[in-house]
This record gives C-alpha cells, sequence and structure tokens, in this order.
C-alpha cells in the first residue's frame, strides 16, 4: 500500500500577535541582556547555565503569565515572507517520522549520527520543536487555490523586520483543515530541504518513545524555493606550497589567476582566494563525469579532485579543515575569512539547482554536505510544537 501523507494540526505554543517581532527579534552582534527583554526566544532556549530542563521551567512561567499561549483548537498555519519581489509561501503542521522510513521524505544529504544524537537527547529533554523542517513538494493547483484563497483575507498575526514581511494565517474551522488535508494526501513524496539533522533525531526520538512521532514542518512547493551556494574555506594546503598547490590543481582544472574577482558562470567553473589573489578555476571534464549526476556536481568534483587528493580530507562532515560559509557578498566574505589568517583559501561554486539535486537523488546518490543553500529560511521559534500539548 502506498503511504499516504496527513499533515496534521496541532496547538501552536506561541506569543500573541502583536508579540511576534518582540519575541522574535534579537541583535546576534551582541550578547543578549536578559533585564532588557526578558520576553525573547532566544532567553528561552538559552538558559544563563545551559540546562535544558529550565527551558521547559521557562515555558510554564512564560504560559501563566500569558506571555506564551497555547491555540486551544488544533490548528494548520500558512506563512508568507515577503522580500522585495521574493515571496516564499508554505505551510506549517506535523507529520508522522514513520514518513522518513517508508521513503515519502526523501533526503539528499547525509547526516553524522553523534549530532542526530546529541539533537535527539535534547529532545527528550525539553520535548519541543522550534523550528519547521523544510520540506518541498511538486507544484499542486489544488494547494494553490487553498493558499491563495486564504491570502485574501487578513492575516493572524504580522510584522516587519529586516526589511522582510512575515505574515501568518491561522487554519482552524475543521472543513477547511480537511480541504488542506485532502489536498497534500495527492502529494506522492517530499524532498527535505533544510533540517535533515533535526529530522533525523525526531525520528530516532519517536524509535524510543513512540508517543513522540510527529515533527513540526512546513510544506513549500518546488516553485518557490530560491537556490544559492556556500563558499567552502580550507584552513591549509596539507603541506604543500602554494605555488605546488596550484600546479597540482591544473591536472584537473585549468587554472586561470585574475586580475579582478569573477563569479562561476557554470557548473564547471569555480572562484578561488588565495594568497591575495582570485583564480579562475574551470574542470576539464572526462568520459566518465556524463554517466552519473553526482560526478556534474561542483560540489563533488571539489571534493574528489581538490580536497581528498591534495588535502586529504576524506570525511567532508568531520574533517575541521573544511568550513562551509553562506555570504551575500562571496566576494567580501571569502576576503575576509582568508585575510583574517583563520583560513588559507576559499572557493566559490555555482549555484546547483534541484533538477540536478533530484536526478541525483533518483540515481541513489546523495550529495555532498551543504551543496546547497535554500531559501527561505524559516523563522525559529515562530510557532513552537509542545509535545506535552497533544
Amino acid at each position: 500500500m502506498t503511504p499516504m501523507l496527513n499533515l496534521h494540526p496541532f496547538h501552536a505554543l506561541r506569543p500573541q500577535p502583536q508579540h511576534f517581532k518582540k519575541w522574535i527579534h534579537r541583535n546576534i552582534k551582541n550578547e543578549f541582556n536578559r533585564d532588557e527583554n526578558p520576553f525573547n526566544f532566544y532567553n528561552l532556549i538559552n538558559p544563563s547555565d545551559k540546562k535544558h530542563q529550565q527551558i521547559r521551567e521557562r515555558i510554564s512561567s512564560y504560559v501563566k503569565q500569558k506571555m506564551l499561549v497555547n491555540d486551544l483548537t488544533p490548528s494548520l498555519y500558512c506563512y508568507r515572507s515577503k522580500h522585495n519581489n521574493d515571496v516564499f509561501e508554505g505551510v506549517i503542521g506535523l507529520l508522522d517520522t514513520k514518513l522518513i522510513t517508508n521513503g515519502l521524505i526523501v533526503p539528499h544529504e547525509g547526516v553524522v549520527n553523534t549530532r542526530v544524537s546529541m539533537f535527539k537527547n535534547y529532545l527528550k529533554e525539553v520535548l519541543i520543536n522550534t523550528e519547521p523542517i523544510l520540506l518541498s513538494h511538486e507544484n499542486n493547483d489544488g494547494i494553490n487555490e487553498l493558499k491563495n484563497r486564504l491570502f485574501r483575507s487578513e492575516p493572524f498575526a504580522e510584522f516587519e523586520m529586516n526589511d522582510t514581511i512575515h505574515s501568518i494565517w491561522r487554519i482552524e474551522h475543521p472543513t477547511l483543515i480537511n480541504q488542506f488535508s485532502r489536498a497534500f494526501n495527492n502529494i506522492k513524496s517530499l524532498l527535505l530541504i533544510d533540517g535533515h539533522h533535526r529530522c533525523y533525531s525526531s525520528l530516532k526520538l519517536s524509535s524510543k518513545i513512540p508517543k513522540y512521532s510527529k515533527m513540526l514542518v512546513c510544506l513549500v512547493s518546488e516553485d518557490q524555493l530560491k537556490i544559492d551556494s556556500f563558499c567552502r574555506l580550507f584552513t591549509d594546503l596539507n603541506k604543500h606550497r602554494p605555488d605546488h598547490f596550484l600546479a597540482q590543481l591544473s591536472s584537473s582544472f585549468n587554472v586561470t589567476r585574475l586580475t579582478t574577482y569573477q563569479k562561476p558562470h557554470n557548473l564547471k567553473s569555480f572562484s578561488m582566494y588565495l594568497e591575495n589573489s582570485w583564480y579562475k578555476l574551470y574542470y576539464k571534464s572526462s568520459a566518465d563525469d556524463s554517466k552519473k549526476t553526482l560526478e556534474r556536481l561542483p560540489t563533488q568534483m571539489i571534493y574528489k579532485h581538490l580536497a581528498k587528493p591534495l588535502l586529504g580530507i576524506h570525511d567532508l562532515q568531520k574533517d575541521a579543515r573544511i568550513s562551509y560559509q553562506y555570504h551575500k557578498d562571496n566576494k567580501k566574505g571569502i576576503e575576509q575569512a582568508v585575510d583574517s589568517k583563520k583560513f588559507k583559501f576559499g572557493i566559490e561554486h555555482f549555484p546547483i539547482s534541484l533538477d540536478l539535486v533530484k536526478r541525483c537523488l533518483s540515481e541513489g546518490a546523495l550529495l555532498p554536505p551543504k551543496s546547497t543553500y535554500v531559501f527561505p529560511k524559516l523563522l525559529n521559534g515562530l510557532l513552537i510544537y509542545d509535545f506535552k500539548n497533544e
């Protein structure tokens, strides 16, 4: 029997609509001052002595003071963020963790088991999901029509932060919940976009404690996604002299020193910053490259022809000599990271399309870690799933 996607409503733990911005906002650059604003999501999840049981105590305190409330009616939620011309829309609810094991939820990269166990233990202590796992589905007219009908009404909550307007619609009427549920029943598979470790930690917890079998998710149509790339930064040249390193690179890449920075223009081109200079790398094709989609991915080219043979990096998840960073301005970000002497060199690659991701998965291969940086980035703490409420 083909597994079916059932999106479940839940009693969201949340601030009052007029307090969403105050709850979410924090200045990341400065150390948080609890006395200035004790009612703050960051204050909830970062107890002063790092004891996770304090999170449950704070939740009880916030609810008692009515700083946070539980929706009395189980609901689904439509979320929309708008920044200039970029609009992202999704539906937030709960899914069964068993959808991971029966194949309806498809991951696109691997996980580190120790991190999964760490997150599982954290979940067991705090019993809350604060950030939805982002899953994408093929475009669906029925779901689009339901969302558009909802968006013609006033949002339940709306606020602006960092030039982005965030809007939430609550779906609490049973008829409308059933309409959304039936529309999602037609979805045959979901691609796990963001939150791999959170997803698998929920699965691991449910295998130990079956009553905790749900996880907080946001379902977004594929055409809503915008894919960018992480930069790869390396701490050393594995004892190679810079000129020798460049010479060895030339066996797999055409290496050209640039007078000014240039963005990669296709999957085979890379921009590398080393010794205060920018270089253009262009991968030399081989006969085997056309056989497997994985070999056509720039992140695999970096691993197979640079990180592994020249730097001796075999584990892209655990090796501390490689770091993954996202920058709005890659030139500035890489230059600052390398010029700080924390890293020896950095590489930028061309973004990988969702179509290539899906082709790779259809051939049974997972992508190298941090192959994609996908928007939207969901706000953490916007709607909280409290296991004890369900």
